[in-house]
Order: C-alpha cells, then sequence, then structure tokens
C-alpha cells in the first residue's frame, strides 16, 4: 500500500477528472492512471469505471471519501508523531472549535506552558461536531468548545470533567444598506 494512491484517489474526487487530478498530482496522466489501477489491485475491486472516451468515479469511492480523508490525516499524524517522538516528554492533543482556537486556544498554551514547561500541547481545530467526534474517540485528550448558557449542554458521560475557561460575548455587527434599517430601539422592522 502507498500512501500516494490515497493521495491520487482524494484528488480524483475533488478534480471529478484524470487530467486535471494528474495535473495537480504533477505526473502525466498515463502515470496517474496505472497508480489508480495499482490502488484497485490492492483493493481486489475496480473503483473507476473505465469507458472508451471517458472515466466514471464509482460510488464506492464517493461514498467512503470520510473516512479515506480520515484516514490519510492519521496516517499523515502518526508520522509526524514517530517523527517527532521524545521519550519523557508528554504531549496532549485538543480538539478546539476555529474560533476558540483563536480566542482561548493561545492564552490556555501559555498558561499551560508556564506550569508545565515539558507538555507538548497539539490543536486540531474543527468544526463542533468533528471536535466532539475525536474527543469521544479517543484522538483528543480535551475538547475546548463553546456552549450557549440556555443551549442543550453536549451529553458526556460521568467520566469526563467540564469547566469553563472563560465567557464570551455575541456582539451583533449589521452592515451595507441594512444598517439603515435599524430603528432608535435596535430593532429591524419585520418585513426585511
Amino acid at each position: 500500500m502507498d500512501m500516494n494512491w490515497l493521495e491520487d484517489v482524494l484528488v480524483l474526487l475533488e478534480e471529478g477528472n484524470m487530467t486535471r487530478a494528474a495535473a495537480r498530482r504533477n505526473i502525466t496522466q498515463p502515470a496517474f492512471s496505472r497508480r489508480l489501477r495499482s490502488f484497485e489491485d490492492w483493493i481486489g475491486k475496480p473503483i473507476l469505471d473505465r469507458r472508451s472516451n471517458r472515466v466514471e468515479i464509482g460510488p464506492a469511492l464517493t461514498t467512503n471519501e470520510a473516512e479515506i480523508r480520515a484516514l490519510v490525516a492519521r496516517l499523515r499524524e502518526m508520522r509526524t508523531n514517530l517523527a517527532n517522538y521524545e521519550s519523557g516528554r508528554t504531549a496532549i492533543t485538543v480538539a478546539a472549535q476555529h474560533a476558540a482556537a483563536c480566542s482561548s486556544f493561545p492564552d490556555m498554551t501559555l498558561r499551560a506552558n508556564a506550569s508545565f514547561p515539558g507538555l507538548r500541547i497539539r490543536l486540531r481545530p474543527g468544526n463542533l461536531d468533528d471536535c466532539a467526534s475525536l474527543f469521544l474517540r479517543g484522538d483528543a485528550e480535551m475538547l475546548l468548545c463553546y456552549e450557549a448558557k440556555d443551549a442543550r449542554r453536549l451529553n458526556f458521560g460521568s467520566d469526563v470533567r467540564r469547566e469553563r475557561w472563560g465567557r464570551d460575548y455575541l456582539v451583533p455587527v449589521v452592515g451595507g444598506s441594512m444598517r439603515y434599517l435599524i430603528r432608535a430601539d435596535g430593532s429591524i422592522p419585520d418585513n426585511t
């Protein structure tokens, strides 16, 4: 199994065209086609429907695209972890929503490094569902996310410790032509 095959498949799924995908991978179209055929040989089943004038992507690929992307990400992460392994150094992975990764994570990292100088922190930003999945699968030791005061809380078991890091406030901003519609009391007319 060659990791290039998986990356080739992902580029093909993104481009939807063999010639464009080969160009993105900086190889000729025949060489790209041979690598995809090697991938098919490894699987033991065709994943492309090769016709005289075109190649169609099979449903097995499109259906499993998310899984292939996750596998490639995990393989890259494993390669990085192996290459950067240092005995005796503790590392944690933090899954954080994009906004929290920008607003709260830097301060959290500074404080953690001050208290635990040998600690290495790896950030995995994403949307809430992806971050919660990383955390629940055990791919992250910590989840940094927003929870609204009156919204339903994420349902974790009793073995998960919850702490409040800070408090944010939503400040609505209105621009463009909408700014002229706002009444003195801050409300917006219903017919807009």
